[in-house]
C-alpha cells in the first residue's frame, strides 16, 4: 500500500481512503495504516472469512488463529489427504471478536465433549 497509494493518488484522484478489516499488531510492520480499521489483531496467522492456511480453515464463519500444532499438521499435508480423518482436524484457537464468535466457540466445545464420550 506504501507504494500504491503515491500511484493512485498522481492519476489525479481527489480522495483515496483505504478500509481493512484486520491490522495486525507487529513490529515488522512499514508505518502505513489505513483510514478505517475493523479490529487489530495479533501478529499471528489469521484464518477464517476466506482467509486460509494451505486451502484449510477458508469455510470458518469467524476469525481465528491457527495454533502452532495446526500449522504443523497442515503445511505437510494436503487437505483432502486420506491421512486426515472425520474429526481429527486441529481446531484454531478463536479470539472474540462479538457473539457470533463465541457462539461458534461454544458449538465447538459442545461437539468435542459430545465425540469424546
Amino acid at each position: 500500500m506504501t507504494k500504491l497509494m503515491p500511484l493512485i493518488r498522481d492519476a489525479g484522484c481527489k480522495s483515496v481512503k483505504v478500509a481493512s478489516l484486520l491490522e495486525k499488531r507487529t513490529t515488522r510492520s512499514c508505518g502505513f495504516r489505513g483510514d478505517y480499521i475493523g479490529f487489530s489483531v495479533p501478529d499471528s496467522f489469521i484464518v477464517g472469512y476466506n482467509m486460509d492456511y494451505n486451502e484449510v480453515f477458508r469455510d470458518l464463519r469467524h476469525l481465528c488463529v491457527i495454533s502452532d500444532e495446526g500449522q504443523k499438521r497442515f503445511r505437510t499435508a494436503p487437505p483432502m489427504s486420506p491421512s486426515l480423518k472425520p474429526g481429527s482436524r486441529p481446531r484454531a484457537t478463536s479470539f472474540v471478536l462479538g457473539a457470533e464468535a463465541a457462539a461458534c466457540e461454544e458449538a465447538a466445545k459442545a461437539e468435542a465433549s459430545t465425540t469424546n464420550e
